[in-house]
């Protein structure tokens, strides 16, 4: 079905929404992440990377496919390295 299938040299893409999230910082420290917007749309899990006071902290999104579209390449989980 041409419904699913995208040209990527038309600049055809699949719907994306930028995820958000919040960082949960305890005593000064990421010590988790909050997803207050799951976006859509990724195709791969994205790597995150947080500049603060205390250096870097990197984490990786885990992503979902569903066959909704809105909801197809959402982030489900981030989990901090």
């Amino acid at each position: 079905s041409n419904y699913y299938r995208y040209n990527g040299s038309k600049g055809e893409v699949w719907t994306r929404t930028q995820a958000a999230a919040t960082a949960i910082i305890t005593n000064g420290v990421v010590t988790g992440v909050k997803i207050t917007n799951a976006g859509a749309g990724y195709s791969s899990n994205p790597v995150i990377t947080v500049k603060g006071a205390g250096g870097i902290v990197t984490a990786t999104a885990t992503i979902s496919y569903t066959e909704d579209f809105k909801t197809n390449g959402s982030i489900t989980a981030i989990t901090i390295k």
